[in-house]
């Protein structure tokens, strides 16, 4: 599935690079793990509003 080999591609950029946090997005679904977050889509929203990611000081949060 597209998500799982995002999470793990975004292990290797981190280990590769050194970022502490890596971002992506556009795959519909929200994912996240250690070092790594997924916003999904903007295009298709949650039950609650459109997902989107504040990323302050190297530390992402949904947004609300």
């Amino acid at each position: 599935a597209p998500h799982v080999r995002l999470r793990d591609a975004a292990a290797t950029v981190g280990s590769i690079s050194g970022a502490e946090l890596v971002v992506f997005g556009h795959t519909h679904v929200e994912d996240q793990g250690p070092g790594y977050i997924n916003s999904g889509s903007f295009a298709f929203s949650r039950p609650d509003g459109n997902s989107y990611l504040v990323v302050e000081d190297g530390r992402a949060r949904r947004g609300e």
